[in-house]
C-alpha cells in the first residue's frame, strides 16, 4: 500500500487518468474501454501518443520522459489523533457533497481552481479517491448476538492499529503541471479551501520545484 500510494505513483496515475478522460470526452475519441482494460500502461501510453487531441499526447510524452506534475497541495485526510470510523465516514460524506469522488466532479473542480488561480486547466489535476487505500480488505464486522454487527476494528486494538495505518495513507492532492511558482502557491491555497485541509506541501519545497 505504501508503494501504491507513493506520490510519484499517484502523480503518474493521475496524469494517465487525465489523458484518458480528455481523450474520451472529445468529439471523436479513439480510445475505448477495451483499450484501457486489456492494454498495459506502456501500450496505453503508445495509443495516447497517437491520438489527435494534443493534451493527451503531451501528457503521454511527459510520462515517458518522467516529467510529472508536482503537488501544489497535499494533505493527509485524517490526522493521527482522529483516525476513527466516525471521522472516516464524515470525511467521505464531505468529499461526496463537494463532488470530489467522481470524474465529472473533479473535472469541474479543476476548472474552477484554474479559473480562480489564473492557471491553465490543462495543468491542474485534483486527486481524491473515495475510500482509504486498501481499507475494505481489513474491515471486519462481527455479530456476537442477533442485531447490528460491530466493527471489529473499533473494539480490538490489533485490528484498530491496522485500520489506522491504512487511514494514514489516505491522501489528497492538487497537482500542477506548470512551472510558475506563484501559480503553484495560489493552487496550494485554493486546495486548502477545496478540501478543508491544511496544505502539507512545504512552500520552500514548492519554490524549488516550480521554476518560473
Amino acid at each position: 500500500m505504501k508503494v501504491y500510494t507513493h506520490p510519484v505513483k499517484i502523480a503518474a496515475g493521475a496524469m494517465l487518468g487525465k489523458a484518458i478522460m480528455e481523450e474520451k470526452s472529445g468529439e471523436a475519441p479513439s480510445i475505448d474501454e477495451s483499450h484501457i482494460e486489456w492494454t498495459g500502461d506502456t501500450g496505453l501510453l503508445g495509443l495516447i501518443g497517437e491520438v489527435e487531441n494534443p493534451l493527451p499526447r503531451q501528457i503521454a510524452t511527459r510520462l515517458l520522459e518522467h516529467d510529472l506534475y508536482k503537488p501544489a497541495f497535499r494533505a493527509t485526510v485524517l490526522p493521527p489523533h482522529d483516525r476513527t470510523e466516525k471521522s472516516y465516514d464524515a470525511r467521505i460524506m464531505q468529499f461526496q457533497q463537494r463532488g470530489l469522488v467522481t470524474p465529472k466532479g473533479r473535472f469541474d473542480a479543476e476548472s474552477k481552481l484554474a479559473k480562480d488561480t489564473r492557471a491553465d486547466a490543462r495543468d491542474v489535476i485534483v486527486y481524491c479517491v473515495a475510500r482509504a487505500p486498501g481499507l475494505q480488505k481489513v474491515r471486519q464486522y462481527v455479530a456476537l448476538r442477533p442485531g447490528d454487527a460491530e466493527l471489529r476494528d473499533e473494539v480490538h486494538k490489533p485490528h484498530r492499529r491496522i485500520v489506522e495505518r491504512h487511514l494514514g495513507l489516505w491522501t489528497v492532492y492538487v497537482l500542477y503541471g506548470g512551472k510558475d511558482s506563484s501559480v503553484a502557491n495560489r493552487l496550494g491555497e485554493a486546495g486548502q479551501e477545496l478540501f478543508g485541509l491544511k496544505n502539507e506541501a512545504r512552500i520552500d519545497r514548492r519554490h524549488t520545484v516550480f521554476l518560473t
